[in-house]
């Protein structure tokens, strides 16, 4: 729908720059549906790092700073992982992974 397209759109310009947009549009303008999700994205990246795991690739989600892996273990192996880290969902519309690690 639109809301995804400019969700992507905005994206597309990378998390460090939507942040500074976005934070400046509350003020200036209001935010077109989509663009609010993509901000909330780009205040998680600045606090998480975030993969993505067993779906197509995504080259939006290259440019916002979203490692993408074909599986769990190829992402445990690339970000550093122990088996007993990370969080895997089967099933992400009933439950949230959340996962704390110290870095």
């Amino acid at each position: 729908g639109s809301g995804e397209r400019a969700c992507a759109l905005a994206l597309e310009r990378g998390a460090h720059a939507l942040t500074e947009e976005l934070l400046a549009a509350h003020t200036t303008r209001a935010l077109q549906g989509g663009e609010q999700r993509a901000y909330v994205i780009a205040r998680l990246l600045q606090k998480y790092r975030v993969s993505l795991v067993g779906a197509q690739p995504l080259g939006v989600l290259e440019r916002v700073g979203i490692a993408q892996f074909a599986t769990l273990e190829q992402a445990k192996l690339a970000l550093g992982l122990r088996d007993e880290e990370g969080a895997s969902v089967e099933d992400v519309f009933h439950a949230v992974p959340r996962l704390q690690l110290s870095w």
